[in-house]
């Protein structure tokens, strides 16, 4: 009797078994941006010994390298062959098809006949010109001749076309029958290998990466402008999409923000060398082969570095444009039908996972299926911005900042304001408790009369004359609604780019900063803030643009942009003057004024 230490018995061969995937059930899909990760799973019996698994049905969109088996129970797993199913030699066919192909046949058949006729007119007429013909019988033999031909031109043609048009039927039936044989899709096969210790059931679990299955992440925004507490509500949406050939039928899923990548690898630093010329020692006029072999290298790593960071940089967000919003009707409120969101299974350091609750059922057929991740209050404060001296139009405007823990993924937007769909717009990546601004659109409500500027012109001095010229510029704000609101206003001064130019702005009565200087005392830093802001009347404030959260506040004003914030009152107006004075020598022609 073999001792307990001695492996068990076998019998020499291998037990051989096919299965199907319509057997097993899938426990997981992972789906990421352009692809998705499945989890099948088998549970079979195995014989003591080498058994050999085939799994059939196996989708064509699977990326077969990423396939991996894992298992649970008393074997082993050997080996593991990805290969392309044996092609069924049946032609698929149906009665449709059959029918279109006879329909075909005939009209082939008829369409030559046509043609033969058409080739005798031809050749009687040719051997009649062999006899002598009277003047009169000749005319009536061309007339019937050319009613005759002209008949047949037209019954090819009209074949021809009918032809044409069989051809296309027969295959766009032989797509559709193809479309509804799910299997012809599901032509990979997968082999394994697994030695087994012991006769009984194990489970197998097969991985695998598939294309053809994507989602995207799009937005609702929904702005109260009558409330204060949460006017602000973000509708978090993923547009789900697969065309695998596999039904994701009542399968846990979870939405991966990470995008796979492949074949990237740490970029190198070359070399940067320098080479010294000197125009005051003749050249030679021939390159030496190392150094123009090094050439191109050494020019492509001179470029400056600006102009490749210029290359990364992120392309600004967009403003969208909308039409005026539709009237809002009194609703008697009801009770609203929440919306089945995802947990945030892992934050992470770099991706979010999120994972749908319970499970969810995804066709194979390409469209998209939204599903609500969320539905987020964010911490969003409202402003209305117009830039009269270009637009009129006051566009309404939200800095919002993420406190969720979801990270948001790039995608657009729709902007409904106070229930009217009032534009699109993008949201961009944004990680959890960081800040975006969000354009939500344009309010007719608010409307901005920038009048007709005035000038002045003088002159001054004796010897050197200087030639002075005063601008103003009213502005004046009209608030339609029930509510106050903070409206910011944007305009500018002309900068100077000559010391014989000077530019003195009057109204409002900023300064530009200067910078701290080595010996400056303590609280310059809020001398500076004093010049940078003035409160020229009751609820408007006049600042340099970018006063709210600049980083040096002595480049304040360097580019001549200021802004107003303005508190207009309900159903009322708020006026502002800008008012500036340009000095230079009369003999100079300044441009632009």
């Amino acid at each position: 009797m073999p001792s307990d230490d001695s492996p068990p018995y076998f019998e020499p061969g291998s037990a051989a078994q096919s299965m199907s995937t319509t057997s097993s059930k899938i426990i997981n899909v992972s789906l990421y941006s352009g692809r998705a990760e499945i989890t099948r799973e088998f549970r079979l019996t195995v014989k003591t010994g080498h058994n050999q698994v085939e799994v059939l049905g196996l989708p064509n969109a699977m990326d077969q390298d990423s396939l991996r088996v894992e298992g649970r129970g008393s074997a082993t797993i050997h080996d593991v062959t990805v290969t392309n199913a044996p092609r069924s030699s049946t032609t698929f066919t149906s009665p449709t098809i059959e029918a279109l192909q006879r329909k075909e046949q005939e009209v082939f058949q008829t369409l030559d006949s046509a043609r033969q006729s058409r080739d005798f007119l031809s050749t009687y007429l040719s051997n009649r010109n062999n006899h002598p013909i009277a003047l009169d019988e000749l005319e009536t033999i061309i007339e019937r001749y050319a009613a005759m031909t002209s008949n047949l031109d037209n019954k090819i043609l009209d074949l021809r076309n009918e032809r044409k048009a069989l051809e296309e039927e027969i295959t766009e039936a032989r797509k559709a029958l193809q479309a509804s044989k799910p299997h012809a899709r599901l032509g990979l096969q997968a082999s394994i290998g697994i030695f087994a210790k012991t006769e009984g059931r194990i489970k197998i679990l097969l991985i695998y990466a598939v294309n053809e299955a994507n989602w995207s992440a799009s937005y609702d925004i929904r702005v109260n402008t009558e409330t204060k507490e949460n006017p602000f509500t973000l509708v978090y949406k993923a547009s789900i999409a697969q065309s695998t050939a596999e039904a994701w039928d009542d399968v846990p899923l979870t939405l991966e923000t990470a995008s796979p990548t492949f074949d990237v690898v740490l970029p190198t630093l070359w070399p940067w060398n320098l080479i010294v010329h000197d125009p005051t020692v003749q050249q030679p006029q021939f390159i030496p082969a190392s150094y123009a072999s090094q050439a191109p290298i050494m020019m492509a790593q001179m470029i400056p570095s600006g102009s490749r960071s210029h290359r990364r940089s992120r392309s600004s967000r967009s403003r969208s444009r909308s039409r005026s919003r539709s009237p809002r009707h009194m609703r008697v409120p009801e009770e609203d039908i929440e919306h089945r969101v995802f947990d945030v299974s892992s934050k992470g350091n770099v991706n979010a996972t999120f994972r749908v609750p319970g499970k969810i059922s995804i066709p194979s057929d390409g469209k998209k299926h939204n599903v609500t991740i969320a539905q987020l209050e964010l911490n969003a404060p409202m402003q209305w911005v117009c830039v009269p001296k270009m637009d009129v139009r006051v566009h309404l405007t939200a800095k919002v900042k993420n406190e969720s823990d979801y990270t948001l993924i790039s995608g657009p937007a729709n902007v409904y304001v106070d229930g009217s769909f009032i534009s699109k717009t993008n949201i961009p990546l944004v990680t959890p408790q960081e800040t975006f601004d969000c354009p939500l659109g344009l309010d007719p409500s608010i409307r901005i009369t920038y009048h007709p500027s005035a000038k002045k012109a003088s002159q001054s001095g004796f010897y050197q004359k200087t030639a002075e010229h005063t601008f103003i510029q009213r502005i004046t704000v009209h608030n339609a609604k029930q509510a106050a609101v903070n409206v910011k206003i944007l305009d500018q001064v002309p900068v100077s780019q000559d010391a014989r130019v000077e530019v003195k702005l009057v109204n409002p009565a900023l300064t530009v900063p200067e910078p701290p200087s080595a010996g400056s005392i303590k609280g310059i830093s809020n001398n500076l803030k004093r010049r940078t802001s003035v409160s020229p009347a009751k609820g408007v404030m006049a600042q340099w643009e970018g006063a709210e959260d600049a980083a040096d506040e002595s480049a304040l004003g360097r580019d001549g942009k200021l802004s107003w914030l303005c508190t207009v009152p309900a159903k009322g107006t708020t006026d502002v003057m800008l008012q500036w004075e340009v000095g230079y020598p009369k003999k100079l022609i300044v441009r632009n004024l």
